[in-house]
């Protein structure tokens, strides 16, 4: 009874994780002239990532977060600096950040020598507050809803079309489904 009772918070944030991954994952499907992978994994780690957008802007590395609390970014006072900190509900956040920034360094190895901009995205499903909140970058990190994806993943850069799925089936290559 001990095990199963253990279990089973486990097995349902897996269910919520992969729900806000299936809702992230539609709707970044449904943004045009982008290419988009799912769920891969990083070689050598354990480590997976749920969503690879290859667009104009260069390569976007998305984490779905289903987390109905409130997101934010607020003031901590850590010594010895002041510094901002994410916030989900009333718990601190800042490991996905950091978390999410060690991808984006394993995508930009996995592209080698390629001069291609590679950035990270925590993406939350179900947020509290007004029914649309404002991006905002932390630590370099995009933090958004799935309403905002459009605007990070196709806006107009240096990526043509061809680069696009280049560096897509240089990707899908260089990193298994996990």
């Amino acid at each position: 009874m001990i095990l199963r009772l253990q279990r089973e918070p486990r097995a349902d944030g897996w269910e919520q994780g992969a729900s806000g991954e299936r809702i992230v994952g539609a709707r970044l499907d449904r943004i045009d002239g982008i290419k988009v992978l799912h769920d891969r994994g990083i070689p050598g780690t354990r480590a997976t990532i749920d969503h690879i957008a290859i667009g104009p802007g260069g390569v976007y590395v998305i984490d779905a977060k289903l987390y109905s609390g409130r997101v934010e970014h607020r003031d901590v006072d850590g010594l010895p600096r002041r510094e901002l900190a994410l916030v989900v509900g009333s718990r601190n956040r800042a490991k996905w950040v950091a978390a999410l920034r060690a991808r984006v360094g394993a995508i930009t190895r996995a592209l080698g020598a390629t001069p291609i901009p590679v950035s990270g995205a925590l993406c939350f499903v179900d947020v509290q507050g007004s029914s649309n909140p404002e991006p905002f970058m932390l630590d370099g990190v995009w933090v958004g809803t799935p309403t905002a994806l459009p605007d990070l993943v196709a806006r107009p850069g240096l990526l043509d079309s061809e680069a696009i799925h280049h560096t897509a089936a240089v990707l899908d290559e260089r990193l298994p489904g996990a």
